[in-house]
């Protein structure tokens, strides 16, 4: 089932599957700073990782607004979310 229903630039999202990023996929110093939600990585190659509470998370399937369900890849090829945006 669905894992998150955000938003981001007023755009409604849900995210369907994520993982918690291990330790060595993302090397980032402090996070402390940045509020949950925060876009950390954003690549079609490397995916879509996201602070949350508990760490950092790694979208694997997402839904835009009007859109279907897809892999990320897909989803980043043909929508934009920069690094440094934050979800609602």
């Amino acid at each position: 089932g669905k894992v998150a229903d955000a938003a981001i630039k007023g755009k409604k999202i849900k995210f369907w599957k994520v993982e918690i990023a291990k330790e060595d996929e993302l090397i980032v110093e402090n996070l402390d700073f940045l509020s949950n939600g925060t876009v950390l990585v954003s690549d079609q190659k490397d995916g879509l990782y996201i602070k949350a509470k508990d760490g950092v998370v790694k979208v694997l399937e997402i839904q835009g607004e009007n859109g279907k369900r897809m892999p990320i890849s897909d989803f980043l090829r043909g929508n934009k979310i920069e690094e440094f945006e934050v979800f609602e």
